[in-house]
């Protein structure tokens, strides 16, 4: 495609994508539509609930995310020097935090994306965007290659800025004029951006394209798939049972009264009959001995209750969530069970951790290229390290890493998994030197003297 085909196609994608992205961030933030809102709620209660939600879906994208730390990274074959070079450039750029950002955008949105370019001080420095921020475009032959990329992103003036990435150059082009109403819908509203000092276009030494694809749950080639688009139906659903409840308990959940028999007094302004139940203080007298009273039993609210489980369950069975994050839990359950309920979402976990450990890769070889000028040679591939998402409990990674011991890693490694930082492994190693040291010499000093 030419760079005009690739604006317009890009220009086409992010306006195709906006609603959907829109929508997923509302639900995510509580903004859900009262679609189901019957007449008698709205009378009731007007406007007092207008952004009411029962809000399940930060639980549907936070496990997932909460679960995707990156611990590290480790090659293939090759110098293990690489591997803690790209891991000093992840701390240097404080990735923990960010990482965990693009993770959650990419779930809640379905697509996030990550810019690497150098800095001034020409260090490779992570830039992560928003998914209505960008696009990618994939190699029909190479389906996993990026050929191109578009980033379009509106100024304070209104005027919107769009840059071409490819894997030789870098096109920046501005709106002629300000565009309050939206983004333009083709490349002819673009000039060319220069920046003073600056060549058009930048040149891309690197030979590939800057901009990283976080596709959730992605075909080949596509775009991602929202973490909550097959629940935020079932969401409506369950907030419509939830305003049936609050619509049950303001007209028939309290017991009504009713009286037989009785002469109602009328107030002499209005003309109307006066409540003769009105307050707990009052009285009810009457001459009539015929009279009777009674009250009407308050309708049950368990079925609306049993309504909304069956709509937390669906939800938690659609999304593959724990059934726990939905509910409150009287008990924990161990780290046995929890790993058998637990299981279809830990296989979730590990799918996403692979998919986007891939991009992270790359990511990272691509800085170590910037930084300081470091290749990784065809033979030589980094592996992103992540967090166990399956629960266990400390003795049982005790137990696990007592039973590595066994097979041959050494003490520190196993003390570094245990949880313990350098400082703290190298003075238990000098103390247990010491101890070894002074053993030593009692033994010598009783062979001596025997």
């Amino acid at each position: 495609m030419t760079t005009q085909e690739i604006i317009d196609n890009g220009l086409k994608v992010l306006a195709g994508r906006a609603n959907t992205y829109r929508k997923a961030k509302d639900y995510y933030d509580g903004k859900h539509r009262l679609a189901f809102a019957t007449e008698k709620f709205l009378n009731a209660f007007g406007d007092l609930f207008e952004k009411f939600a029962d809000n399940l879906m930060p639980p549907v994208v936070d496990a997932v995310k909460d679960n995707l730390i990156v611990t590290g990274f480790n090659v293939e074959a090759g110098d293990q020097g690489l591997a803690d070079e790209a891991w000093k450039v992840w701390q240097g750029a404080r990735m923990g935090r960010r990482a965990g950002q693009v993770h959650k955008e990419a779930l809640r949105a379905g697509d996030a994306y990550l810019i690497v370019w150098p800095d001034r001080d020409g260090q490779p420095a992570f830039h992560p965007n928003k998914a209505h921020l960008c696009t990618v475009n994939y190699d029909d032959e190479q389906p996993e290659r990026v050929v191109s990329a578009v980033k379009v992103w509106q100024r304070a003036d209104k005027r919107y800025r769009l840059n071409v990435f490819f894997p030789d150059r870098i096109e920046k082009y501005l709106t002629r004029q300000s565009h309050p109403n939206g983004m333009p819908e083709s490349e002819k509203a673009f000039d060319r951006f220069e920046i003073p000092g600056e060549a058009w276009p930048l040149e891309n030494p690197y030979g590939v394209v800057p901009v990283f694809h976080f596709g959730n749950n992605a075909d080949i080639g596509e775009s991602g798939c929202s973490e909550l688009r097959n629940v935020m139906p079932l969401q409506d659903a369950l907030n419509k049972a939830v305003l049936d409840k609050m619509v049950a308990m303001e007209f028939a959940a309290f017991p009504q009264r009713y009286a037989i028999g009785l002469e109602v007094e009328s107030d002499p302004i209005s003309g109307k009959p006066i409540n003769p139940f009105q307050g707990v203080e009052r009285w009810v007298t009457v001459a009539n001995d015929n009279a009777k009273f009674g009250q009407f039993e308050g309708a049950s609210l368990k079925q609306f209750l049993e309504v909304q489980d069956s709509f937390r369950m669906e939800i938690a069975r659609v999304s593959g969530t724990p059934l726990h994050y939905f509910f409150l839990q009287t008990s924990v359950p161990s780290g046995e069970a929890l790993k058998t309920i637990e299981k279809r979402f830990i296989k979730k976990v590990e799918d996403r951790q692979g998919s986007f450990g891939q991009v992270w890769e790359d990511i990272l070889s691509l800085a170590l290229r910037m930084g300081d000028g470091i290749p990784l040679s065809a033979d030589v591939r980094l592996f992103t390290q992540w967090a166990d998402p399956a629960p266990s409990s400390q003795k049982e990674r005790l137990e696990a890493i007592v039973l590595k011991m066994d097979i041959g890693i050494d003490e520190e490694q196993a003390l570094i998994e245990a949880g313990y930082g350098l400082k703290d492994i190298a003075a238990m190693q000098g103390r247990k030197a010491k101890r070894q040291v002074e053993a030593t010499r009692e033994f010598d000093a009783g062979d001596i003297a025997a």
